[in-house]
């Protein structure tokens, strides 16, 4: 019971931090509607409507895949990296 208000808890600050940076205008479109989509998901599984849980050979090939990809995306991105 504790963990489920916990996971709630989380969720709502998660998605309050979300909207403020939508609402100030600082995400393009493609980010905000897939952030919006993965919170949605979060949403769905703390709700228990659905369950969806990545193996951790999944997540382990996707960290190194963009580990790959980090320094091809880094050179366009080293004006603005931290959004100073």
């Amino acid at each position: 019971m504790v963990e489920l208000l916990f996971e709630f808890s989380l969720l709502g600050m998660l998605a309050a931090g979300y909207f403020a940076v939508v609402g100030s205008g600082a995400l393009d479109w493609p980010t905000a509607t897939l952030t919006f989509l993965g919170l949605c998901l979060r949403a769905l599984m703390v709700g228990q409507v659905i369950e969806f849980e990545f193996s951790g050979r999944l997540t382990g090939a996707l960290a190194l895949a963009y580990i790959g990809f980090f320094p091809l995306d880094y050179p366009g991105r080293r004006e603005n990296f931290v959004g100073t």
